[in-house]
């Protein structure tokens, strides 16, 4: 069902496109009529006026012409000087009654022709209209001179003879378009009169050798002479002067003005037709607006329905695998269950043992607090006896003085024996180190284990009272842990060999240390500098361009995460961000990847580099700008030579004199026999087309 809609959606949507389309052919057809009839109204509009008149005049004698006069009006600003245009729009007589005469004297491509007033000016048009344009039926002069005002006859003379004046002063125009009248038809040596003359004047002329061409009543003459043959080669050649189109105020051509007319009549029924294809085009096109919303709703209910479904499905696909972990699980926990029963009752059973110790040691405690209450009972009774033998003394001593001098005196005896024993102690320490000497003698061996364990400055009740207290000391440790003294040597020789072995680690961890820092000191730096030229070299790259970029290298403690980070910024209310996939678009990967290239240009040591299709994703812009760094960077000199490759060919790109273009053809449309399609021979073709004018 699903799948259903989403056709009849892909369908709905494939009908709303070609109605678009249609409906954008349409409504560009119909601007094109309205700008044609706009434009149409505007020629009928110049019928009524003396310019309009003259364009239209222009326009009939020579539609070139008219084109290309056109585009000198809107492109002044690309000639040195000011560019005039035929004669026919520019100039107009100063009396009408000579229009005859003075139409007599020119030709039509008179009347077409543009003047120029430098050779760049000249080159400009002649490029233009013949090669850009590919204009046939264009004459162009050029004139450096101004008008002269010298004639050849004097105002006596032309009186004289019955002439009315030269046909250059009939004429009314900017003084370059005379000039260039006066360069080709002569105009300023050609005189004219309404009537006709006598035998005698004309004769004058003739002879006069200062005029060859005049203009008498309805009368051209043109007079040739041959000066190799003498004064009397002379001939004259006359037609009749015909009525003047051109420079005349006829009335307005009511054919052409009907012509128009009838133009800009088909033109509105043209309209007035594709307005009618458009109206139900249009309804239909909202029709099908009003029901993509609603198909589009039923796909979404319809594809959450599918994913509940879809969900409730997997989950209950995966019930088998989650109930096997569970009980899996479970088991684990039962079995973790036994076996924290039995450390519970091994537990218990110590608990029963502590209790047990317990309960001895607190008889144990009650027996040794009656000793002590007996003790204390027995301190008591001696402190009151030694009182009274204290009072018993103090009798004692008032009766007793003879005997306290005994005393001194036998005190004084044994201060003399102690000094008699310290005596006896050296003695015996020479004696010790006979002994020594006869412990060091092999044939005293047996007697030795009765010797060692004896000190010559303990006696014997010392020695006694040490062993008492030890014995006691070594009761105490047993009882508390028998393996103590054994667990003791044991961790004590743990330590000894790990402190050994710290102290080697850090030996070695101390030399690697300086062998890292010997070689790091000797790459780093370069790669530090390396580093900052193509940053560097990157960040002017991204300034050209009004953004910018740095390169950096990312220090880890671990060598193998060391890495270059580059940071750009496309934007002016943006910090500096690590180029990576998720930060910048496409065309701002493209661009920092194609600057990156070039910043290693000077670095690198390569013959060349291709770069294929760079411009992908970019906008125009960054597509100039990018071209436009290339073009500098790589056409400079010593450095490697590029191939950019494209699909496509921008116009209006810089190029240098160091880069080459190649286009390729190929496809479908080439024939089968290439030598048809000679590049060469349609360039020498065009050439020479361009150099004919």
């Amino acid at each position: 069902m699903n799948r259903a809609k989403e056709n009849e959606a892909r369908a709905l949507k494939g009908e709303l496109e070609e109605l678009n389309a249609s409906n954008r052919e349409k409504s560009q057809q119909g601007r094109e009529i309205r700008d044609k009839i706009d434009m149409l109204k505007i020629d009928l509009a110049a019928f009524d006026t003396q310019q309009g008149q003259q364009l239209n005049k222009l326009e009939r004698l020579g539609k070139d012409a008219a084109i290309a006069w056109k585009w000198v009006q809107e492109n002044r600003d690309q000639f040195r000087e000011e560019v005039y245009g035929p004669p026919l729009v520019t100039c107009s007589l100063k009396d009408p009654r000579y229009a005859d005469a003075v139409e007599a004297l020119l030709s039509r491509n008179d009347f077409l022709a543009f003047t120029a007033q430098n050779l760049d000016d000249m080159k400009t048009l002649s490029d233009q209209f013949s090669g850009t344009m590919g204009l046939t039926d264009i004459t162009l002069r050029s004139t450096a001179g101004g008008l002269s005002a010298q004639r050849r006859l004097s105002a006596e003379d032309m009186q004289r003879l019955g002439l009315d004046g030269w046909a250059i002063d009939y004429i009314d125009g900017p003084e370059p378009v005379l000039s260039m009248l006066c360069n080709a038809r002569k105009l300023d040596r050609s005189p004219v009169t309404l009537c006709e003359i006598s035998e005698e004047s004309y004769n004058e002329i003739v002879d006069g050798e200062k005029v060859t061409h005049f203009v008498t009543g309805s009368n051209f003459y043109q007079v040739s002479r041959r000066k190799e043959y003498g004064p009397g080669a002379v001939s004259t050649t006359t037609k009749n002067v015909t009525d003047a189109v051109n420079w005349t105020d006829q009335p307005v051509d009511i054919s052409a003005k009907r012509e128009v007319q009838e133009r800009i009549d088909a033109l509105e029924r043209e309209f007035d037709e594709l307005k009618a294809e458009i109206k139900p085009l249009r309804a239909a096109l909202a029709e099908k607006k009003e029901q993509l919303p609603q198909l589009s709703e039923e796909i979404k209910r319809l594809t959450k329905e599918k994913a509940d479904i879809q969900k409730v499905y997997s989950e209950q696909q995966s019930l088998p695998a989650k109930i096997a972990r569970e009980e899996e699980l479970l088991k684990r926990k039962q079995s973790g269950f036994a076996e924290i029963r039995e450390e519970i009752h091994k537990i218990n059973v110590q608990h029963d043992h502590a209790v047990i110790r317990r309960s001895k040691l607190a008889l144990q405690y009650k027996e040794i607090v009656m000793k002590i209450r007996a003790c204390h009972e027995a301190v008591l009774e001696a402190r009151v006896m030694a009182i009274e033998a204290e009072s018993d003394v103090a009798g004692l001593t008032e009766r007793n003085a003879d005997i306290v001098r005994q005393l001194q005196e036998e005190e004084h005896r044994l201060q003399e024996a102690q000094s008699q024993l310290d005596e006896f102690k050296a003695i015996a320490g020479k004696a010790l180190e006979a002994v020594t000497a006869i412990q060091a003698d092999p044939e005293n061996e047996e007697h030795l284990e009765s010797w060692k364990n004896l000190a010559p400055e303990i006696t014997v009740d010392e020695l006694k009272a040490q062993i008492i207290a030890e014995t006691t000391r070594l009761e105490f440790v047993v009882a508390s842990n028998p393996n103590a003294i054994n667990e003791y040597r044991r961790r004590q020789a743990d330590v000894d060999r790990l402190s050994r072995k710290v102290a080697e680690t850090d030996e070695r961890l101390e030399d690697v240390g300086s062998s890292i820092a010997e070689i790091r000191d000797q790459w780093e730096p370069q790669l530090d500098t390396l580093i900052a030229e193509i940053s560097e070299a990157f960040s002017h790259n991204f300034e050209q361009i009004g953004c910018a970029g740095q390169v950096g290298v990312h220090k880890d403690d671990d060598f193998d995460l060391w890495q270059i980070q580059i940071k750009v910024k496309f934007r002016e209310n943006e910090d500096l961000q690590i180029l990576d996939s998720h930060r910048q678009s496409g065309g701002e990967r493209s661009v920092s990847t194609i600057f990156f290239l070039m910043s290693l240009q000077s670095l690198a040591q390569a013959p060349f580099r291709v770069v294929d299709e760079i411009n992908q994703g970019m906008d125009p812009r960054n597509e100039r700008m990018v071209h436009e760094r290339m073009v500098e960077i790589a056409c400079k000199e010593h450095t490697s030579q590029y191939f950019l490759i494209t699909p496509k060919l921008l116009t209006g790109l810089r190029y240098d004199k160091r880069m080459k273009v190649l286009c390729i053809a190929s496809g479908a449309w080439m024939p089968e026999n290439y030598k048809k399609l000679d590049v060469s021979k349609i360039i020498g073709i065009k050439r020479s087309l361009v150099a004919a004018g």
